[in-house]
């Protein structure tokens, strides 16, 4: 039993105290912790600052991801570049239409794959991170589709012919429908930014939940 006049919160547990060899007859302790107000006071204080941190985090991130949808930002550019290069050559086992077009699939495949695997472990918080990237990447996607005419983004290699989405379209005969499709495309990576920045924000202040 806690002691009467302590009046403070306390929590006890039986421990084994000595076993009497002759009548086998156990003795019980009662071990007993308290908890100060000063040491819950701190804790919130701990718990308090890490929210912070996490929402801090989290608008920073979704603001660098706002920019790029906006305007080119060369960092974020480049890691998605990286995934767009790869797919390319992943996909030419498929054909060409398969590995021209698997530049902007596999740049959208990864970053799904890690919204997916966060989510499957109910780390939402994580999973936001991974959905703004995801949004980033339609927003490439999105503008490269939309400049299949026009022709003005700079490519690797420097030649017009390089264009995924000139040939991809061409293709498909819907050249003169690639700013509508562009204009789609960015808006599904749109969703994908505020229903990241909502889930996001929720756990970033309850913290993680299932």
């Amino acid at each position: 039993m806690c002691p009467e006049p302590a009046r403070r919160p306390c929590s006890g547990s039986l421990s084994i105290d000595s076993v009497d060899a002759t009548t086998g007859h156990v003795q019980l302790a009662l071990v007993q912790s308290w908890s100060s107000p000063a040491e819950g006071k701190s804790a919130a204080h701990a718990a308090a600052a890490m929210r912070g941190v996490r929402i801090a985090a989290l608008l920073a991130f979704a603001m660098w991801v706002a920019y790029y949808m906006r305007e080119t930002e060369p960092l974020l550019h480049g890691s998605l570049l990286i995934f767009h290069e790869a797919g390319h050559i992943l996909f030419m086992p498929f054909g060409e239409f398969m590995m021209v077009l698997g530049g902007s699939l596999f740049q959208l495949m990864v970053p799904a794959f890690f919204t997916a695997y966060f989510a499957l472990r109910r780390d939402w918080y994580a999973a936001s991170f991974a959905a703004l990237y995801l949004a980033a990447s339609f927003a490439g996607v999105a503008i490269y589709i939309a400049d299949a005419r026009a022709g003005e983004l700079p490519l690797l290699g420097g030649e017009r012919s390089n264009h995924d989405w000139t040939f991809l379209l061409i293709e498909l005969e819907m050249l003169e429908l690639d700013t509508t499709i562009g204009w789609y495309v960015m808006r599904i990576g749109g969703l994908f930014f505020w229903a990241a920045l909502a889930t996001g924000g929720y756990f970033a202040w309850y913290g993680r939940r299932t």
